[in-house]
């Protein structure tokens, strides 16, 4: 497995979780913030995630 193959795992995976945390946990817990905050990070480094990743159907706007 290459780096880029791991980065996309590691993105994918990430942005499950946050899912996962938010169906469990209900909106903008502890985890669901931490988790969002890595995938801003991420987003600078990877233009491939975009906003629409990290917004939620309903909401107005990701979190910053």
């Amino acid at each position: 497995m290459n780096y880029e193959e791991m980065w996309n795992d590691l993105k994918e995976t990430l942005l499950e979780k946050r899912t996962d945390v938010r169906n469990t946990s209900g909106k903008m817990n502890i985890c669901e913030i931490t988790l969002l905050w890595v995938l801003r990070e991420m987003q600078k480094l990877d233009p491939t995630i975009t906003d629409e990743m990290l917004t939620y159907p309903g909401d107005d706007k990701p979190f910053i």
